[in-house]
């Protein structure tokens, strides 16, 4: 990559503006990437703190980089690239359930955002079972993957005809990485009840779901395990889709009082369960407490506003945007980023004590 452009008269030979300017050109930072600190960039390159803020002033004002509050990164919107930077393009690739979800919606607005006027940006929606699926890769492709739906072979299939491949919300030993961290966010929402005071309790979950949800599953009922608690769980006949799944929980559980709180492990269950306490004129958090997922953006409009898992969606997103220039950087196929990040548990006021409302 080389960027050209009159330097200021007061970016210096061998100043520090020039020094970074000659490391983004040799790509030690590559397009859209976030810069260190001013503090990191003083002790790497041996200039004040004034040197290098004005310096990196000056270069956003030529744009060379570009400033977002505080942060810094490396300008995507001036540069030629020797490799051809039209044939590189960033595939998005989900099923229909990813393409309606809030965290990935925002994780996509902010590619779009950071790379969409110089990059080429392709979204592939698909139930991911077609065998020909890799004919649709080129081998410059960086491939974000949204979700865990892919056929047995499939991901492995386009990892080997892409470029690279950065995987959300799920992982796999050949690939790069980002999720949060399900079986920890599970042990927050028991940690959340327990506390509370409640000792018998549901996970609204359908057996054999993905992954992410038995593992908010196992963290849940570790955390009460340890304390000697046995989630209870209703058999579920093959076949249910997810209202129905809620419907049986809430049949089972809520209208015998058998159990005095539910912990959803998806986001839609916890929003039937409102429903049906309303049709039934049952009061959350008086006849049991809930606990859901995801905070999605009605949750704290609820009445009552329900506590619920946060994913990590700002620090997720940041971390994806670092990641694509550095993918498009690495050698074909190198694995550079597999990482859990921590989840947030979100109080409100569809958790009390047993029997009692807030």
């Amino acid at each position: 990559m080389t960027m050209e452009f009159d330097f200021a008269e007061n970016l210096k030979k061998n100043s520090f503006g020039m020094l970074l300017m000659q490391d983004i050109n040799n790509g030690v930072y590559s397009p859209g990437e976030k810069l260190p600190s001013e503090r990191t960039l003083c002790v790497k390159y041996g200039f004040s703190r004034p040197t290098v803020h004005k310096n990196l002033e000056e270069l956003v004002r030529l744009g060379v980089l570009t400033r977002d509050n505080r942060q810094v990164y490396v300008s995507v919107t001036e540069q030629n690239d020797d490799k051809d930077t039209a044939s590189r393009r960033i595939i998005l690739l989900m099923n229909s359930d990813g393409y309606v979800n809030l965290t990935y919606r925002t994780m996509i607005e902010g590619i779009i955002s950071r790379f969409g006027n110089t990059t080429v940006i392709r979204m592939f929606v698909t139930a991911g079972t077609n065998p020909r699926l890799p004919e649709r890769f080129k081998e410059t492709d960086v491939v974000v993957v949204f979700g865990l739906f892919l056929a047995p072979g499939l991901l492995k299939k386009i990892s080997e005809c892409s470029h690279n491949i950065i995987a959300i919300n799920f992982n796999v030993n050949f690939a790069n990485w980002l999720m949060p961290d399900n079986y920890q966010a599970g042990r927050l929402m028991g940690e959340t009840l327990y506390q509370a005071g409640h000792r018998k309790i549901t996970a609204v979950l359908n057996r054999d779901d993905y992954p992410e949800f038995e593992e908010r599953f196992r963290g849940l009922s570790d955390y009460l395990g340890e304390r000697d608690i046995a989630l209870e769980r209703p058999w579920i006949p093959a076949c249910l889709d997810y209202r129905h799944i809620s419907e049986l929980y809430f049949n089972e559980f809520a209208l015998t009082h058998k159990v005095t709180a539910f912990a959803c492990m998806r986001y839609p269950m916890a929003m039937d369960l409102y429903d049906y306490a309303f049709d039934y004129n049952l009061e959350i958090p008086r006849d049991f407490s809930l606990v859901g997922f995801d905070d999605t953006h009605g949750c704290a409009f609820l009445s009552p506003a329900m506590t619920t898992v946060r994913y990590p969606v700002t620090e997720l997103t940041e971390k994806l945007l670092q990641a694509i220039p550095q993918a498009f950087r690495r050698m074909r196929g190198e694995v550079f980023l597999q990482q859990r990040l921590q989840p947030l548990l979100i109080k409100r006021a569809s958790v009390a004590a047993p029997g009692n409302s807030c």
